[in-house]
């Protein structure tokens, strides 16, 4: 049986959900877009994905005085294209936008933090 004829047989409770919520992973920060929001290089297993993040549970719009704090535990280099430094990573909820969460060690709670769930929740799907 070919891969499409196998994949025309499956049916829901065939393959379990793909979910990265937990996930611990190696990355690396390929662009900064403001003190919450980045995309990086994620190494998930022997894969390697791009997605854009956001940082899971820190506040929304904080202080730039936060931005040399993020930028010395995320990069090794002003130039972002050449920066090399690998992070700890573990994975948590898409948000309504689609960006990925993540928790990065020795970050994530040295910053103002969110009081409130994010994430969408997909048991609302099943």
């Amino acid at each position: 049986m070919d891969k499409y004829n196998k994949l025309r047989e499956l049916n829901d409770n065939d393959i379990d959900d793909f979910l990265l919520d937990g996930k611990v992973c190696i990355g690396k920060v390929v662009k900064i877009y403001d003190n919450k929001n980045l995309k990086m290089i994620l190494l998930i297993g022997n894969i390697v994905l791009k997605f854009n993040c956001y940082l899971y549970g820190v506040a929304d719009n904080i202080d730039d005085k936060y931005t040399s704090m993020i930028k010395n535990a995320l990069l090794d280099n002003d130039d972002i294209e050449k920066n090399y430094k690998l992070v700890e990573v573990e994975c948590k909820k898409f948000n309504s936008e689609g960006l990925l969460g993540i928790h990065i060690k020795n970050l994530n709670n040295s910053l103002p933090q969110k009081n409130t769930e994010e994430g969408v929740n997909w048991n609302t799907y099943k």
